[in-house]
């Protein structure tokens, strides 16, 4: 988040956590006493109206109201109406007094609750979540945090790009929050576009939809291009007959884990060596090297790839440029001119990854 420049990062942080603490608060406590606070007035109201009433209007509205709050809140300085000429006005008072003594413990208990059951706390970390996932542009939704989702999550997070995820279930979400407290997780259903936008979908570049069901899955796909439709969804699909279905919702990859699997363990009969380097790759926490790709901005058209001075990014390997119409250059020549639409693909680590996004941007 940006701050402002008269402030240190530090104060800004601090300032912005006691806002976080007030705001919850104050949600938690409204949440709380709203209807504490419903029920006063309306007795206070109802209270106010029926004494006018019993009195045979003899007092005005004033003197009823006044009636009221001293008989609601115990205080009884005096009977402001002499309710011992009005039987019924008597017996009303009586039931005044008893509500204002049950509103009253109403109240109390629910502030206690609050106190008790860590209601602020958790407020205060849906607040700070929330902020949090508002803040973040071009990131990546993930829809389940089984097995393949948390795979997806790692990896974003070892090539240091931001992510949200998306969990329906209750202790699977608590189970995440507490191995991983600093990943930002959401519970809710990832087929409601509610979630959705609370994942902040209107301002990511894309969304897995990663859970165990094909049918959600199908769904998400759809909900994502509906209220995104410039993000990527990649979707997993178990039974291949939803493929076709899943592409037409709107998914612009379908990845069968079996399929993958299988082509995997051909793999590694076939070319063991391949694979094996591949995992080494992935595997390498100090260097994170990946295949990266990188669409040519239009800005960049017309211009040779040695007016890019890539020869400033010494750890990196430019193997080849995609063209629209499916064609590969490898090993793209310095002056090779750059069409419309031509993506680059490179082995890079992070680091150099951000710079070479900061050359394109």
């Amino acid at each position: 988040m940006s701050y402002p420049g008269y402030l240190a990062p530090a104060t800004f942080t601090i300032i912005m956590k006691i806002s976080l603490i007030r705001d919850a608060i104050i949600l938690e406590v409204y949440h709380r006493l709203r209807l504490s606070l419903l029920l006063f007035v309306g007795l206070v109201v109802f209270s106010t109206f029926f004494y006018w009433y019993l009195t045979n209007y003899n007092y005005s509205l004033f003197d009823c109201f006044y009636m009221t709050m001293i008989t609601v809140t115990t205080i009884g300085y005096g009977e402001v109406i002499n309710v011992s000429a009005y039987p019924f006005a008597r017996l009303f008072t009586l039931f005044v007094a008893v509500g204002g003594i049950i509103l009253a413990t109403y109240t109390f208990t629910n502030l206690v609750a609050v106190m008790v059951e860590g209601r602020i706390n958790k407020r205060y970390k849906h607040l700070t979540l929330m902020n949090a996932v508002n803040d973040l542009r071009k990131h990546y939704i993930i829809c389940g945090a089984g097995r393949i989702g948390t795979g997806i999550a790692n990896e974003m997070l070892l090539t240091r790009r931001g992510f949200v995820i998306i969990e329906r279930d209750a202790q699977r979400h608590k189970e995440i929050i507490d191995n991983h407290p600093d990943w930002l997780v959401i519970e809710g259903e990832a087929a409601d576009d509610d979630v959705l936008l609370k994942a902040g979908i209107a301002n990511c570049s894309g969304v897995f939809a990663a859970t165990n069901d094909d049918n959600t899955n199908l769904v998400i796909s759809l909900s994502a291009k509906q209220l995104n439709a410039d993000a990527r969804v990649i979707s997993m699909c178990k039974d291949t007959s939803y493929i076709h279905k899943i592409t037409k919702a709107g998914a612009d990859k379908v990845i069968s884990p079996y399929q993958i699997g299988g082509l995997r363990m051909a793999s590694e009969m076939l070319r063991p060596t391949v694979t094996s380097f591949l995992d080494d790759m992935l595997r390498d926490s100090d260097h994170n090297y990946r295949f990266e790709e990188f669409t040519i901005p239009n800005r960049f058209v017309g211009r040779t790839l040695a007016e890019l001075g890539l020869e400033k990014f010494e750890n990196a390997n430019f193997l080849a440029v995609r063209k629209t119409g499916g064609e590969a250059v490898y090993k793209p020549r310095f002056d090779y001119v750059f069409c419309p639409g031509d993506v680059f693909i490179v082995i890079i680590n992070p680091n150099d990854r951000q710079r070479l996004e900061e050359v394109f941007v």
